[in-house]
């Protein structure tokens, strides 16, 4: 499963680290595996501001075709 965010802009600077670390906090209070030990349960393919706009896309790896998703994405990168 794939979700994609866009955002207002808050900030003029902003980083992808520190969101991936409150997603990987988040799934372990909340007790959420991922499908593939390999991977965490959320794992951001996309990240870019455009016109004001932050954009995130966030892979949520719970089935086969998302994680070959997630390394079709991190071929391309």
């Amino acid at each position: 499963m794939a979700f994609s965010y866009q955002l207002p802009l808050q900030t003029k600077t902003l980083k992808q680290q520190p969101l991936e670390k409150a997603l990987q906090n988040a799934a372990e209070e909340l007790d959420i595996a991922s499908s593939d030990p390999a991977l965490p349960p959320f794992v951001i393919t996309d990240f870019f501001v455009l016109d004001g706009q932050l954009h995130v896309d966030v892979a949520f790896i719970t089935n086969q075709a998302t994680i070959e998703y997630v390394r079709d994405v991190n071929r391309v990168a």
